[in-house]
């Protein structure tokens, strides 16, 4: 993944991007960027569990029970909705076998 993340952050184009973004233009490669950052985290945190340490502090907030038995699906949730409402219009500019391709991975990965 962190191969993934360079090979965009370097890129053939990428200097243009940076520099249409800073004209106001559509910014694709920080968008590229940050997905990439996004999925080093989570595979981070997928091997070092890093989400199970949130249920502490959401214990003492709610009481577990029912769907809210893992209390790290509330934070998960919150990231899941912010980052759909804030890729979506990135998503629909791709080209569509690559939305498929992203829509089934995501719903993949979070179902």
């Amino acid at each position: 993944m962190v191969f993934f993340f360079l090979i965009v952050a370097v890129r053939p184009g990428s200097r243009r991007d940076w520099e249409n973004e800073a004209a106001g233009v559509r910014p694709v490669c920080t968008h590229w960027v940050l997905l990439s950052g996004g999925f080093v985290y989570l595979s981070l945190d997928e091997a070092a569990v890093l989400h199970e340490m949130l249920n502490k502090p959401a214990v003492a907030l709610i009481s577990p029970a029912g769907l809210l038995a893992f209390p790290w699906v509330i934070p998960g949730a919150i990231g899941v909705t912010l980052t759909a409402f804030l890729y979506t219009r990135f998503l629909f500019g791709l080209p569509r076998l690559t939305q498929r391709r992203f829509i089934v991975a995501g719903l993949l990965f979070v179902g």
